[in-house]
């Protein structure tokens, strides 16, 4: 159990994503969603950081990694995770879930 859930009785951003990351590796997009849907949506981003560390992609496009992983927009991402954890824990997330 998550510890933070323990402690506080909230879900953290990241409760869910163990079991979603198995839904993921089954094919199973839609139950890992609903599961974790900030998990879900950051796949690509994940998937693009690891394709700009091979070899020489960071710095042939060194403009374009700047933009996607620069400072402002690990802010923007640091935003968007708190927002997440806010919305996470509502009585409107969990019915809207619930119905899925």
């Amino acid at each position: 159990m998550c510890p933070f859930k323990s402690v506080t009785s909230y879900d953290c951003p990241g409760c869910g994503s163990q079991r979603a990351f198995h839904e993921v590796l089954h094919g199973n997009l839609d139950k890992a969603f609903i599961l974790n849907p900030l998990f879900v949506i950051a796949i690509p981003f994940f998937v693009q950081f690891l394709v700009f560390q091979i070899g020489d992609l960071k710095m042939k496009y060194l403009k374009c990694y700047q933009i996607i992983f620069g400072f402002k927009s690990i802010l923007v991402y640091l935003v968007i995770l708190i927002l997440f954890f806010i919305v996470r824990n509502t009585s409107f997330y969990h019915e809207a879930f619930s119905r899925l």
